[in-house]
């Protein structure tokens, strides 16, 4: 559903503390981010079935927050960012409705933790949501 993500992502580059983290509001994606960005963040969802017809959707968010290990604390930087993303979206469903769907259920998956990619030499941190949507 990515108008989901783009609500999501929209919601994200609003707040100033995340900006100055990763540098940029410029830095937050959807899908994808591209190669060369030291830090940044990518929004994207999986929808699941329409439980029935009820207009109703359900699905998983999912967030990657990425930092180059060249970047100075760069495991630490990762962290603090990964926790000012869930403080912005975990359980926030009113802050995150819009006109033309109301959030039921937005809640945090079990995270694996801060993780390390030898091959792209930056550090991750993978974030999950489960949704419940309902069409206003």
């Amino acid at each position: 559903m990515k108008i989901l993500a783009e609500r999501i992502i929209e919601y994200l580059k609003s707040d100033n503390t995340l900006v100055n983290l990763l540098g940029s509001a410029n830095n937050i994606f959807i899908e994808n981010a591209p190669l060369d960005k030291e830090k940044y963040v990518v929004v994207s969802t999986v929808v699941g079935k329409d439980n029935n017809a009820i207009p109703v959707d359900t699905g998983v968010l999912g967030i990657i927050i990425g930092v180059k290990r060249k970047v100075e604390n760069a495991p630490s930087t990762c962290l603090n960012i990964a926790n000012r993303v869930d403080s912005l979206l975990n359980k926030q469903e009113l802050n995150l409705t819009t006109e033309n769907w109301k959030i039921l259920n937005f809640v945090r998956r079990e995270s694996i933790g801060l993780q390390f990619d030898n091959d792209s030499e930056e550090y991750w941190f993978p974030l999950e949501y489960e949704f419940i949507l309902e069409n206003i």
